[in-house]
């Protein structure tokens, strides 16, 4: 066991590296997934909805006249 030692340690960093590498990978793609989800809706919610006064409706009813 001791002659392997160091061996099986490399392989174990090696597997622990890798897998926290593809952990990392899963968690960034989730979290941009997520964001992109999040900004389209709200870019959708704002394109869909015009602010009063931003296009001629007070002007057109005569408020403020």
């Amino acid at each position: 066991m001791t002659r392997n030692r160091a061996q099986w340690q490399s392989i174990a960093d090696f597997l622990t590296r890798q897998n926290l590498r593809l952990v990392l990978q899963e968690r960034a793609r989730s979290e941009a997934a997520q964001a992109l989800a999040c900004g389209s809706g709200a870019q959708g919610a704002q394109l869909s909805t015009l602010p009063v006064g931003n296009h001629g409706e007070i002007v057109a009813k005569g408020v403020g006249l």
